[in-house]
């Protein structure tokens, strides 16, 4: 695990010779982004999804960024301030930065009752692994399948039935929607659809989804709602604003270009708001019910 940590400081030798010396410590999981004025780090906060800023004590904290430090001048930073010393040693400063970043994690981890999708341009790239793991890690949860895995003709007729009378029941806005959730004790999560999905998806816009979504909601029962979306499945890209969050999956090794071109129509359909709810993950190469994403889900604070 990589920590983002942005840095910002007048003394712009002080921020060049930590940055160097720590993205050069492998055993040091941080890499520093250094700016060099308040427009490129509120820039650079958006596009590098920080998990801290580090800034120094005479420069104004961007909005937008809850998680930060303070370079303190002096020695003995104010009990209870969230400050650190800058002129202590490199290692020992980023002691103090990892210690911050994960007790933000578990304080973030604490939130209850967020509807997240799950969604990625690339395929292979863990996005169910994540959706299933984010339910397994924070049960009680709801598991939403929006993949197309199948076709109705391929399915078993009672599953087929099920799935319409879903869909009919959240274009219609019947409240018993709610009621076809299935329990799944062994995975330690609930399902939607029971595992299997359908092409109708894409007749679902955006204001039965936020019915579905407001509907889930009230029963008051999950701690998280996690929604495993196929781009198949998209009726619109307007459907991903009404998310508290949106992870992107990201396979290792590929460029950008896929990347780009996702984010510049979903930012187009959504506006630049939705930007604030997107988050870009590489998942492990590892199963939805190891101890290894587990672990990884909570040191992200996702």
């Amino acid at each position: 695990m990589n920590y983002r940590v942005g840095i910002y400081d007048a003394d712009t030798a002080y921020v060049k010779a930590l940055m160097n010396y720590l993205n050069a410590k492998e055993k040091i999981p941080i890499t520093l982004y250094a700016f060099s004025s308040p427009e490129s780090l509120a820039a650079g906060a958006e596009d590098n999804r920080l998990s801290m800023l580090l800034i120094g004590e005479a420069a104004v904290i961007p909005e937008g960024i809850d998680a930060c430090m303070t370079l303190c001048e002096s020695a003995r930073p104010k009990p209870g301030s969230c400050a650190v010393y800058k002129y202590q040693s490199a290692d020992a400063l980023a002691t103090q930065i990892l210690t911050f970043i994960r007790a933000q994690a578990k304080t973030v981890r604490a939130e209850s009752g967020l509807v997240i999708a799950c969604i990625s341009p690339y395929g292979s790239s863990g996005k169910t692994t994540l959706a299933m793991g984010l339910c397994k890690s924070y049960a009680p949860s709801l598991y939403v399948n929006m993949e197309e895995l199948q076709p109705p003709e391929c399915m078993e007729e009672l599953t087929r039935k099920r799935c319409e009378r879903l869909l009919y029941y959240i274009v219609s806005k019947n409240p018993e929607m709610s009621g076809m959730v299935t329990s799944r004790e062994q995975e330690g999560f609930d399902r939607l659809l029971d595992g299997s999905s359908f092409s109708e998806f894409r007749q679902l816009m955006p204001e039965h989804i936020s019915e579905l979504i407001k509907t889930l909601r009230d029963t008051d029962r999950y701690q998280r709602i996690v929604f495993d979306i196929g781009l198949g499945s998209l009726s619109s890209w307007q459907l991903l604003s009404l998310f508290d969050r949106v992870y992107i999956t990201l396979p290792d090794g590929r460029d950008t270009a896929k990347r780009e071109s996702f984010c510049r129509e979903l930012i187009h359909a959504c506006g630049e708001s939705v930007k604030k709810h997107l988050q870009f993950v590489k998942v492990p190469q590892t199963s939805w019910s190891s101890a290894a994403l587990a672990e990884w889900i909570e040191v992200e604070g996702l």
